[in-house]
């Protein structure tokens, strides 16, 4: 059984479960994401899902994309905010102390979706996810381009709330916004003050190289010591420049896994977040 028959039959288990049980909620099948109402192809499903994986290697902040049809077969009587805060916490995503976990949350027949977010983020937070709902997500949403549009509204939502909020930066709270530059060098900002490398791949071409002073900078990561479920592990980032023969490396730590049998870390959410419909 495999790719469309396995999500089928995960749902089925789901609304199965709705009915015996009283829950509300559908089973998860992966952390990363679960794309039940298959609305993306399987190789821009993965490489989300890698996107994520590595999100969580490098900072231990679980974000979780979900696409449903609608929420009615669950909880036709709860609004949308209160089904994702019930479903954050029923399957508690992000780490248990940090509380620092995202949900993303698209229903197609419903044509809304919301950016759940962990108790951690104050209330300010929840303009920056209004304006990333409102420009990176539903302009493509809309036109039922969600393949643009979940890949450009996840990485979004690390690059203008994530890395900003690991980076111990302020909302920015309706400002507007910063330009796509200003955008880049801020993500850079918060890869160096963490030292994980957190989407580094891409951010680091836009660094000028200390040695030639020129841009582009390509970097690789490799994993010396995977991490299991009683301790951390440990990688190895290089970073070389196209311009000159300068080549730098920087050790990353990679969190210990969480305990939970390869599921959520036991994170919940506070109600924050920001709603849209497309």
């Amino acid at each position: 059984m495999k790719g469309k028959q396995l999500r089928s039959f995960v749902l089925v288990l789901s609304l199965l479960a709705s009915t015996a049980l009283g829950q509300s909620y559908p089973i998860y099948q992966s952390t990363t994401v679960n794309d039940y109402a298959q609305v993306l192809p399987a190789d821009i499903e993965a490489r989300i899902a890698a996107q994520l994986r590595a999100l969580k290697a490098e900072t231990g902040v679980e974000m979780s994309l979900l696409t449903l049809e609608s929420k009615r077969p669950y909880a036709p009587n709860q609004t949308l905010e209160e089904f994702s805060t019930g479903l954050f916490d029923k399957w508690g995503i992000g780490d248990r102390d940090s509380n620092n976990g995202v949900l993303i949350l698209i229903l197609t027949e419903d044509r809304e979706m919301r950016i759940e977010l962990g108790a951690a983020y104050s209330n300010d937070w929840d303009r920056d996810a209004k304006r990333v709902v409102d420009n990176r997500f539903v302009p493509a949403l809309s036109n039922d381009d969600y393949v643009r549009g979940l890949q450009e509204g996840t990485t979004a939502t690390i690059d203008e709330i994530v890395m900003p909020f690991l980076a111990g930066q302020d909302p920015r709270s309706g400002s507007g916004g910063l330009n796509n530059w200003a955008l880049v060098l801020f993500g850079a900002f918060a890869v160096l003050s963490y030292g994980r490398g957190l989407i580094g791949d891409q951010l680091a071409r836009v660094r000028k190289c200390p040695s030639c002073g020129q841009r582009g900078l390509r970097q690789t990561r490799q994993t010396t010591m995977p991490a299991s479920r009683t301790m951390s592990g440990s990688g190895v980032r290089t970073r070389r420049c196209v311009n000159c023969d300068h080549v730098e490396t920087h050790v990353f730590v990679i969190p210990q896994k969480s305990s939970s049998s390869g599921g959520f870390g036991g994170g919940r959410s506070g109600g924050g977040g920001a709603s849209g419909r497309f």
